[in-house]
């Protein structure tokens, strides 16, 4: 018989993630048997992916786009999402 997944990253904000720099950061749950991971709620940040194994993972894109002089702008942005970890 197998268990419920038991989180060991901890819930709420997994960090700032720099747009056009490579992130990598695993998520982990335990259990007695294979644990897979999916999105079950909202939007991950464009750019960014989490395989079945729980590596959340890419590169952050913009997601707008300006014409005429660049200047620096600091926005952040908040991206939430929910995901599940599972047994088969």
């Amino acid at each position: 018989m197998s268990t419920i997944p038991s989180w060991v990253t901890s819930s709420g904000s997994l960090g700032t993630i720099p747009e056009g720099v490579f992130y990598t950061t695993p998520l982990v749950a335990t259990s007695d048997q294979s644990v897979f991971y999916s999105v079950i709620a909202g939007r991950l940040p464009p750019g960014i992916q989490i395989n079945e194994t729980g590596l959340l993972s890419g590169n952050a894109l913009a997601v707008s786009r300006l014409q005429g002089v660049p200047t620096d702008v600091e926005i952040s942005t908040t991206s939430t999402f929910v995901v599940r970890a599972y047994t088969t």
